[in-house]
């Protein structure tokens, strides 16, 4: 335990490590040296390459990210997983608004958290020509008032979903 609070603390410098603990008790359990370690390294990449992409030049504070909120179970994540879905969310989001999410660390955190049902909300936004709802609203929105505000959502998911069963 000791050994991987310490590995913790090298892995993600300046980071508060007891706090991150006390939100993710399992990274103290985790295999710090192989996979937490391996993690960082990757989602570090990832998004020093969006923050890139978006013109935030000094990159992202990964580890304002991932000791906010709900980004420390980032850590535990397979990047595979956070990677896909920051794929996603590139494909369909205005750049302004991954800016925006990319300095804003509980709010990133909230949006990679999220499930891909979520994330189909934010799409349908993006597609969405008269739609006043941000697109983190889509995120903290129950699914029923989600749906209650926009009735053809269900029906559009509907439709991409068999769309890529084909």
């Amino acid at each position: 335990v000791v050994e991987n609070f310490k590995l913790l603390s090298s892995a993600l410098p300046g980071a508060d490590t007891g706090k991150l603990l006390t939100i993710q008790p399992s990274l103290l359990y985790s295999d710090v040296r192989r996979r937490t370690a391996v993690n960082v390294e990757r989602l570090e990449r990832i998004f020093a390459r969006i923050g890139k992409r978006c013109g935030i030049e000094d990159g992202v504070n990964f580890v304002e990210l991932v000791t906010s909120g709900s980004g420390s179970s980032l850590l535990t994540t397979r990047p595979e997983t956070t990677e896909s879905k920051l794929e996603r969310l590139e494909e369909f989001v205005p750049d302004a608004v991954l800016r925006q999410w990319l300095q804003r660390p509980s709010t990133l955190s909230r949006v990679l958290n999220a499930s891909h049902a979520v994330l189909d909300r934010i799409e349908y936004l993006s597609a969405c020509k008269n739609c006043d709802t941000g697109f983190t609203s889509a995120v903290t929105m129950t699914t029923k008032k989600f749906c209650e505000k926009f009735p053809d959502f269900s029906e559009w998911q509907e439709n991409k979903a068999s769309k890529k069963e084909v």
